[in-house]
């Protein structure tokens, strides 16, 4: 970064390392759960469970039931609405 002088050349920089950190991130899980009348479902993954809403997919599903028991990847991040130890929401849910 330091040779990057150029503004332009140093925020292009900056989103590709942010854009890479949230890679570094990236479960895997499996679908276990979605409730098509409350729009949320679960993913079971490496050790704990999230929570997902509809918008949180990377492509549109018109039938978001018939991917149960399907593997995906996602980006857990820590959900400030829930206080106990599994307050996790998946994000970036990308279908494998």
């Amino acid at each position: 970064m330091a040779v990057a002088r150029d503004s332009n050349t140093s925020t292009q920089l900056q989103k590709l390392r942010s854009k890479i950190k949230r890679e570094e991130k990236r479960k895997m899980g499996i679908i276990t759960y979605f409730n098509e009348w409350k729009k949320y479902g679960f993913i079971e993954g490496e050790g704990f469970n999230c929570i997902f809403f509809p918008d949180c997919l990377s492509w549109y599903c018109r039938d978001i039931k018939s991917l149960e028991n399907q593997e995906v990847s996602f980006i857990p991040i820590r959900d400030k609405k829930r206080d106990h130890s599994e307050g996790y929401k998946a994000i970036d849910i990308n279908l494998i």
